[in-house]
């Protein structure tokens, strides 16, 4: 028996890529004193924050369910 494939989705480097933008986007926009971008540049950053956390419980999650834990 191999190893279980990971289902297809969105990939962790592109939510990384994604949150790292809109941290700059969000550092930008506060040194230029555009509140609402910088909230909705923040809010992004979370969720992608919030996105890897849980696809990395999931991860270990399938990773102990396969070893028999």
């Amino acid at each position: 028996m191999g190893q279980k494939e990971r289902p297809a989705g969105i990939p962790a480097n592109l939510v990384v890529a994604v949150g790292v933008v809109a941290f700059v986007v969000a550092v930008a926009a506060g040194r230029g004193g555009q509140i609402a971008a910088m909230a909705a540049a923040l809010a992004v950053v979370l969720v992608c924050t919030g996105w890897l956390a849980r696809d990395g419980w999931l991860r270990r999650r399938r990773t102990r369910e396969g070893a028999g834990q």
